[in-house]
């Protein structure tokens, strides 16, 4: 019995996912382009602190409309050099909220601060 309530929670929230990224993918209508400017170094620790491990985040940057808006995706490599900053990508955003946006295909995640 638990294990169908397990299971039927993970579908409920797999597919509450998939309803919220189609929103945002139909959302995002508006083109411009955006490159890396800053590539983060980021440390998890377990909970007993023994291993720790650094991985590496993009910062994207694109402006629309004269604002230059910061962003990071869900996306983190092991290896920095996965990251070519001379490239520049095709940033999808939502006219109606420029913060929104997907980074070739890739989800952004607004970064309220910016920490550059």
């Amino acid at each position: 019995m638990i294990g169908y309530i397990i299971a039927g929670t993970i579908v409920m929230v797999i597919t509450s996912k998939i309803i919220f990224d189609m929103m945002i993918y139909r959302r995002c209508t508006g083109k411009t382009e955006g490159k890396i400017i800053f590539i983060e170094e980021r440390t998890d620790k377990d909970s007993t602190a023994r291993f720790i491990r650094y991985y590496f985040v993009p910062i994207y940057e694109y402006t629309v409309d004269g604002h230059t808006y910061h962003v990071e995706t869900r996306e983190y490599s092991r290896d920095m050099g996965k990251y070519d900053i001379t490239l520049t990508y095709e940033v999808k955003y939502n006219p109606n909220n420029p913060e929104e946006c997907l980074i070739e295909g890739k989800k952004g995640i607004m970064q309220k601060e910016s920490r550059l």
